[in-house]
Parts: structure tokens; C-alpha cells; sequence
């Protein structure tokens, strides 16, 4: 099967990966918008978690065809095997995204109801609630996936454990060949600093935003993988004539995350949506039933909400597309938080002693998905200096994306419009 995509061209699939595609569970992704209520700020934004995964599924493939020095330590079969594997755990890395994708995952059930196999890590607490990702190991390991995966000759379990590290595996003799593992650099193509995922999930938002911010030079990073054995063990690495282009994806990926993904229209709708969901008279909740979860697309919370819209505030306003206004914003860094808060904190009470309703943000959560704050690295990444055959990790010549004075945070207040003009004397002065 071959499709034509706006970002990639032409996208050639495996007989396998058609069936998967075909099926009703992979077509719900059709129906699941990439960016949720981006739309509102970047009217072109409504493209879909189907078309990501095939164009990360595609990324995958050629960045394991793109890998120098592969060749001595993989047999042909392996060769074979790892790169299908691959390209599946990428196709189906996001089959378990709710509605308008990450905020649903505030009205998923607990995830003690989801009945995860016994191979799964399971984590001991009651009051944690499901996330996509519990939701994608669901549909790998006990549906239709499944039973097409095995009929191709194809380990589910392995497929689901490069995508989650909670999958358990009962043999790791899959991914070694010739005495290498190749587990962590088949994970880091999935998963990683330098991931298939952000390189088409840049590339796409830019697109279908308008903008030029994640526009980065992918092909020849990939043209510049390479393997790098360590203790018996493959990671990634990158040429170091590929380390500008690579600067320039962690650059855009910051710059789309202010921009685009903590947009402050998109914010205000996501709040919204969240304290609907928190609301008293929510009737909308994500089923743990994976028959039931079939038909739980933006359509379906759509028609949920313009059915309660009459008797939820919340409801109302996101069907009459009738948001919370932004009022006041801030930029700073993390050298200059403790003072930041203590303006926000003033402003904040002197709109609570006028009874004006208002929402903060604030974009920590996002910060830390741009940069390194409190992230680990599983597997390390290595900067390959051909010349010598030396290697640097990687985050230490990004270290610059991780230093405090650089890292800019941002904090909003929203109020209702009719109230707008009134709050405005007092917190603008």
C-alpha cells in the first residue's frame, strides 16, 4: 500500500502494516485531532493522530535504513525483523489517545479498572488515573492488534515493550544479535531526545499551523545516525557534522511549545474543557471497555457537550466557542520565579476581593516536556566524532537548552469577557 502525504510524499506500507491501518481501531485515529483545540488559534490545524502515526511509522523505517555501521553486528534476518519491528511499535505508538488527544486524559477511569495483563508493571495507586498510554498497551496486547501482529509472525509483548517500559518481557534474546542488545537504540528510534515521533510531529504542526517554527532539516539528521556500541549494548548516535540540524530540532521544538502548543487561545480552551470535566453535572466519561472506546472520537465529546451546554457554563462556552479572555501575561525565567509569583499572587487576590472568576496557567508542565527539567534519560544518545571515533553524550553539548537563565517560563490569567474591562483597571496598572 502507498499513500501520498503532505509532509513525507509518498509513504510505502507492509502487507502487515495495511491490515493494521485498515482496521476499525487503527481508523478511529482518523477522528482524534492532533492538537485538540488548535484550531481555534491555527484554523489549518485539524489534522489527525492517523496521519502522525503513519508519518512517524515511515520515519522509523527510514531511520533504521539510514543507520551506519549496522550491518557487522545484524544478520540479515535480524535486520529484517528489527526494522518491521520498528516500523510497528511507530505506527502504533498513539493508538490509545482520547478525545482532542492529551487533555482527555483528565476523564479516563483509574487505572486499577483497566485490567492491564499480569506482565504489565503495575503501580500501586488507587487514585491514578488511566493515560493514553495505558489505553495503547490495552489495544496491543487484548484486541484485534493483537491476533493480526501474531498471524504476521510478530511478538505483541516486543512490539509493546519498545513503545512502554512497563511491558515486561520474559525472554530479551529477541533483541540480541551476535552478542550486541539492541533494545535501547531500537527504543531511543521511538523514544528518545532524538525520536522519530518529535521529527514528524514538528514537522506537521508547523505545517498545518502555518508556521516555520519546527521546520528542521530531518533528513540529514537521519542521513547522520549511526550505532555506537557500548558494553555489549547498541545506542544512537549522530555524526557531529549533524549537530547544527540537531540544535536546530531542539530550537524548534521550544519554539513551537511557546508558540503553538501553549498558545494561549488553545490554553483557555483546554481549562475550560478540563473543569468541565470537573464539574458537578460532567456526564462524560472515557469507558474502559475497548469495544466501547471505539466510538470515543471528538465527535462524541462534542455531542456530549452540546448536549449538557444548556446546564454547564463550561459546555456552553466551548460549543458557542465563547472563551475565557487572557487578561494578563508574564514571561520570566526560572531566576526570577519567587518574584514573578509574588506579583501573580497580588493580582490574583485583588481579583478574588472583586469577585471577578478567573483562571490561571501557567506553563511549567509544558517547560518540562522542552526542555530537560527533572527529565531522565533511560538511554543515552552519543555525538560521534567520525575524524576519531570518540563519543560525547549528547546532553552535554545541549546543556545550553537546559540552563535556568534560558528556560522561560509564562503564567496567564483568563476572566469571563463580560468582566474583561472591569478587572482590567486593576490588574494592567
Amino acid at each position: 500500500m502507498r499513500i501520498l502525504d503532505p509532509i513525507h510524499k509518498y509513504i510505502t506500507f507492509s502487507d502487515c502494516e495495511k491490515l493494521l491501518i485498515d482496521s476499525v481501531i487503527f481508523q478511529r485515529l482518523r477522528y482524534i485531532r492532533q492538537l485538540g483545540f488548535a484550531e481555534f488559534a491555527f484554523p489549518g490545524a485539524v489534522h489527525s493522530r492517523f496521519l502522525h502515526s503513519l508519518g512517524v511509522c515511515h520515519l522509523a523505517g527510514r531511520a533504521f535504513d539510514s543507520l551506519r555501521f549496522l550491518d557487522p553486528f545484524l544478520t540479515l534476518q535480524k535486520r529484517k525483523d528489527f526494522r518491521q519491528l520498528i516500523r510497528l511499535a511507530a505506527l502504533l505508538h498513539d493508538i490509545g489517545h482520547g478525545p482532542l488527544s492529551h487533555i482527555s486524559e483528565t476523564a479516563m477511569p483509574f487505572l486499577s479498572e483497566l485490567s492491564l495483563p499480569d506482565f504489565v508493571e503495575k503501580e500501586n495507586d488507587n487514585t491514578k488515573r488511566a493515560t493514553h498510554e495505558h489505553y495503547t498497551i490495552k489495544w496491543l496486547l487484548d484486541s484485534e492488534i493483537k491476533d493480526i501482529l501474531k498471524a504476521s509472525d510478530i511478538d505483541p509483548r516486543c512490539v509493546a515493550h519498545l513503545i512502554d517500559d512497563r511491558v515486561t518481557l520474559s525472554d530479551n534474546q529477541f533483541f540480541i544479535s551476535k552478542g550486541i542488545d539492541f533494545k535501547p537504540l531500537l527504543k531511543q528510534i521511538i523514544s528518545s531526545d532524538l525520536d522519530v515521533d518529535r521529527m514528524d510531529y514538528l514537522q506537521r504542526d508547523s505545517f498545518f499551523c502555518g508556521t516555520e517554527y519546527g521546520v528542521c532539516d530531518h533528513e540529514w539528521i537521519l542521513d547522520n545516525l549511526r550505532v555506537y556500541i557500548d558494553n555489549d549494548k547498541a545506542f544512537m548516535g549522530i555524526g557531529n557534522k549533524a549537530i547544527y540540524s540537531v540544535e536546530n530540532l531542539f530550537m524548534g521544538r521550544r519554539h513551537m511549545g511557546l508558540a503553538v502548543y501553549f498558545h494561549n487561545k488553545m490554553v483557555a480552551m483546554d481549562e475550560m474543557l478540563y473543569r468541565y470535566f470537573h464539574s458537578d453535572n460532567c456526564d462524560f466519561h472515557i469507558p474502559v471497555s475497548l469495544e466501547d472506546y471505539l466510538h470515543c472520537t471528538d465527535a462524541s465529546l462534542f455531542e456530549n457537550l452540546r448536549a449538557v451546554a444548556h446546564k454547564n457554563e463550561w459546555a456552553r462556552r466551548i460549543i458557542e466557542k465563547k472563551p475565557y479572555e487572557k487578561i494578563y501575561e508574564t514571561q520570566y525565567t526560572y531566576l526570577n520565579k519567587e518574584t514573578q509569583v509574588m506579583e501573580l499572587d497580588k493580582k490574583k487576590k485583588t481579583l478574588e476581593k472583586m469577585g471577578i472568576p478567573f483562571i490561571h496557567t501557567n506553563s511549567s508542565e509544558h517547560v518540562k516536556r522542552l526542555y530537560f527539567i527533572q527529565g531522565t534519560e533511560h538511554f543515552p544518545i552519543y555525538i560521534v566524532d567520525e575524524s576519531t571515533g570518540s563519543a560525547v553524550n549528547l546532553r552535554k553539548r545541549m546543556e545550553m537548552f537546559n540552563q535556568k537563565e534560558h528556560i522561560l517560563l509564562m503564567d496567564r490569567i483568563y476572566v469571563c469577557p463580560i468582566d474583561k474591562k472591569r478587572a482590567d483597571k486593576y490588574i494592567n496598572i
